[in-house]
């Protein structure tokens, strides 16, 4: 993405993001905003309420802390970076385990392919910072599971989604391809065609 994207918006096609955690980045993301004429889109992916996150966010002071739990089977969580202590443990795990936690740019940047949910909420709020992650590896996850908790001037809110795991990759939802379909045939109402 950070190879082509900018020149694809130069150049007036649209670009819809599903990688949503390579703009963990904020220089990267500022040159993606700034780049036209075309458009940047972003896809919901494997979760919702995003429009009600983004309403909430510009209501009074924002949010005062948005809380993203997210719980898959450990296996899907082994990262190159990791050692093979931590690799043997997500491996083996026979009980639910603490495999992160911290800011959703932090999220983006060690689990790339299994945190975008993080990221998604942080773009939907416009504040890297206020997104605060936790990621489970859990041997009984048979659904990938995504809960999702703020607290601010609009109100305070509660939801989980559970989807199931791609049966290709199973490092993202099975819902994930859908969404994508989704956001592309609503970019295309909304230009008119």
């Amino acid at each position: 993405m950070r190879e082509h994207a900018v020149k694809v918006l130069e150049s007036g096609v649209d670009l819809l993001v599903s990688s949503m955690g390579a703009l963990a980045d904020r220089v990267f993301e500022a040159k993606l905003r700034q780049a036209g004429p075309g458009r940047l889109l972003f896809t919901a992916g494997a979760i919702g309420g995003l429009d009600l996150l983004g309403a909430g966010a510009k209501m009074g002071s924002g949010f005062e802390e948005i809380q993203v739990t997210t719980r898959k089977l450990p296996q899907t969580l082994i990262q190159p970076w990791m050692n093979e202590v931590q690799r043997r443990e997500l491996e083996t795990a026979e009980a639910p385990m603490e495999v992160f936690a911290g800011t959703a740019a932090e999220a983006a940047q060690k689990f790339p392919k299994s945190l975008n949910v993080a990221a998604a909420v942080a773009l939907a709020v416009e504040d890297w910072d206020v997104v605060s992650v936790r990621l489970l590896g859990d041997p009984q996850a048979v659904l990938t599971e995504h809960q999702i908790r703020a607290r601010g001037a609009s109100g305070e809110y509660s939801f989980t989604i559970k989807n199931y795991p791609s049966e290709n990759n199973p490092r993202t939802s099975g819902i994930v391809p859908w969404a994508l379909l989704h956001s592309l045939r609503q970019a295309v109402r909304s230009s008119g065609l």
